[in-house]
């Protein structure tokens, strides 16, 4: 694994948002998905006065499930408004629920989501997206 710093996770925060800001289709999603992550461990860090990703620690649930976004907004502890309904999707092509933290391989291997699940789903990121810009302002 390779373990970035939070001056690295605050740059791709802005680089991946950039690209995906205003945009539509799976790359820009996918995009999205990462500067969010990207952002909620540089909130992390921040918050816990550590410099890399690496400082996690093994033993963490957080360093074990990377992608799953609704583990780290719990982390955080971040207002309900921002952890939202739409932690679940649905794929085009089946009923099987899949949690969010499975979204950016959906949107990496071109898989088709349910059209409604995938909309609420890249809003929730962008709403995610807008407080972390917040909490770094800080």
């Amino acid at each position: 694994m390779i373990h970035a710093g939070v001056s690295d996770l605050r740059q791709a925060f802005y680089a991946h948002r950039q690209v995906a800001h205003g945009r539509n289709g799976y790359s820009y999603y996918l995009l999205l998905f990462y500067a969010v992550e990207c952002g909620l461990k540089w909130v992390w860090l921040k918050r816990q006065n550590l410099r890399r990703t690496d400082q996690i620690g093994n033993d963490t649930l957080l360093s074990q499930d990377g992608h799953n976004l609704v583990r780290w907004i719990k982390e955080l502890r971040l207002p309900a408004r921002l952890v939202g309904s739409q932690t679940h999707f649905h794929l085009a092509s089946g009923s099987t629920t899949w949690d969010v933290g499975n979204a950016h391989q959906a949107w990496r291997y071109g898989i088709r989501m349910h059209h409604e699940d995938e909309q609420a789903l890249v809003a929730w990121l962008h709403s995610l997206c807008k407080w972390v810009s917040e909490e770094m302002r800080r």
